[in-house]
């Protein structure tokens, strides 16, 4: 069975004057991962109204905060916008989502490349719901799905 610890709500650091707080989340999974002797995942979960213009915070939680997978939603990613950019070192696979017929929208996960990680293919049925759908393995055998939306 799996069970979460509460969401704790931190502020992130705001860089300007000008901007609203924002808000991150961060959630500790422990579900068949303690089974296996394996350390929790450290997750943490950003709305972010565009990461084109936040990619030193973005890499900031990849590098220095060592999550182990960062969701992120509205990130106003377009094709043209490399993966490579926003994670150079290339610690992460970067499932990304985006919004392909207007500004905005569009959701991406970054996940330690030391998880074993396959990406699930979501029915055509929901090709316009921006949604990640993505499995994480554990003790081989079993493993662990994710979504963001």
């Amino acid at each position: 069975m799996y069970y979460r610890q509460p969401l704790h709500s931190l502020p992130i650091v705001q860089h300007s004057p000008c901007q609203q707080p924002k808000q991150q989340y961060h959630l500790l999974l422990v579900p068949p991962f303690q089974q296996c002797n394996q350390e929790p995942l450290l997750c943490c979960l950003i709305n972010a109204r565009s990461i084109v213009n936040k990619v030193p915070e973005v890499q900031q939680f990849l590098y220095y905060d060592n999550y182990d997978m960062l969701f992120i939603t509205e990130t106003w990613l377009r094709a043209e916008i490399s993966s490579g950019l926003l994670d150079p070192h290339s610690c992460y696979y970067i499932l990304r989502k985006d919004r392909c017929t207007s500004v905005g929208g569009g959701v991406a996960a970054f996940v330690n490349r030391r998880l074993v990680v396959s990406e699930v293919q979501v029915d055509k049925e929901f090709a316009d719901v921006e949604l990640l759908c993505f499995d994480i393995v554990v003790c081989a055998k079993s493993k662990v799905r994710f979504f963001v939306v």
